[in-house]
């Protein structure tokens, strides 16, 4: 690979490696917020009373990270990647389920880290094999 070919490679992969690194770091967010927020909330009642999360919250945040993250998933199908995107989107898919469904908080719970277990693990695998085939075709 030449020079040049290198420095264009970099300027396009950058936004790339930004918008994963966000949708990595928002799955992560998801779900230290499912996990350890209750139990915040349950050691400080007076938090739980003060705080209103409801489900707006949810729905800006699925309608601003899901966008982003079904971008790269799919980018990541013309690579060949079909069971990263598969996972990923399987993700994306339980973290909209447990906003829309009528389901109990464990569920609600339960789902969400899944879905966010399995978008973080997607988007990192994603940029794992987008890293190696770099690597590779330099070398």
């Amino acid at each position: 690979m030449h020079a040049e070919q290198v420095n264009v490679t970099a300027a396009v992969e950058r936004p790339v490696d930004i918008a994963e690194g966000f949708t990595i770091f928002g799955a992560l967010l998801c779900l230290v917020h499912c996990l350890f927020l209750p139990i915040v909330l349950a050691w400080m009642p007076q938090l739980s009373r003060s705080t209103n999360l409801g489900i707006n919250l949810h729905l800006w945040v699925v309608c601003i990270a899901g966008p982003v993250s079904a971008w790269l998933l799919i980018s990541a199908v013309r690579q060949y990647k079909r069971i990263i995107v598969s996972v990923g989107m399987s993700g994306l898919a339980l973290l909209i389920l447990a906003l829309l469904w009528p389901l109990t908080t464990q569920q609600e719970t339960l789902v969400s880290v899944a879905g966010s277990v399995m978008l973080a693990g997607a988007h990192l695998g994603n940029w794992w094999v987008r890293h190696r085939s770099h690597r590779h075709k330099a070398g």
